[in-house]
């Protein structure tokens, strides 16, 4: 399977001589200082975790955003990316 989305690193470090960790990808939505050490830390404590899917309806999270930002967990919506949001979105309308 080829998924085009940003640019192919591993081939352009080797087509050019450079590491993967020299380039800055701007071409997709990466973060460019890397993972955080909180999240590395999270991921370390809560291994056994990955082999379970996560919360389809989001409660924590939602619950979370709520709180922080003084809202009903109702009004919130979460998605896995744009395209699910917008797709969300257009059934929704």
């Amino acid at each position: 399977m080829s998924v085009n989305h940003g640019a192919n690193l591993y081939d352009l470090s080797s087509k050019y001589g450079f590491s993967k960790d020299e380039f800055m990808d701007f071409s997709s939505n990466i973060n460019p200082f890397g993972t955080s050490n909180k999240a590395k830390e999270y991921i370390i404590n809560n291994i056994n975790m990955v082999s379970m899917y996560p919360d389809p309806e989001y409660v924590n999270l939602k619950k979370s955003i709520s709180t922080y930002c003084g809202c009903l967990s109702k009004n919130i919506v979460l998605g896995s990316g744009a395209t699910e949001l917008i797709s969300s979105f257009i059934k929704t309308i």
